[in-house]
């Protein structure tokens, strides 16, 4: 399996994901961009799951899928727990699934180059 298809996804879910932030922050509307960002993430995740299932994974790609699942989930649950427990419980678990998200890809990305 090439990992070139699973950086691009997980590496365009982070683009998008800065894009989405930034139009956050300037007020405009995301909608669309936010199903794109989603679907971009679950492809890299399938991708990656498919990889540690060829064998073609080591076990550092196996860390690279639970911090990319980790960032789904709780991209998915932020406007959940922005609703029930306020705004700031919502931007916590926000702020959470960027790092999230960013420390899956740099270890697809270090795993890619052989770390």
């Amino acid at each position: 399996m090439d990992r070139t298809l699973l950086l691009l996804a997980l590496i365009g879910t982070l683009a998008l994901g800065i894009w989405l932030g930034l139009l956050t922050l300037g007020g405009l509307p995301r909608r669309g961009l936010r199903r794109l960002h989603w679907m971009a993430g679950l492809s890299g995740l399938v991708l990656l799951l498919a990889a540690l299932r060829l064998g073609v994974a080591p076990r550092f790609g196996l860390v690279t899928a639970l911090l990319v699942a980790l960032a789904l989930t709780l991209g998915a649950a932020a406007p959940v727990i922005g609703r029930r427990w306020r705004r700031a419980g919502g931007e916590a678990a926000l702020v959470l699934h960027v790092f999230a998200g960013i420390a899956g890809t740099l270890a697809a990305i270090a795993w890619s180059k052989g770390f």
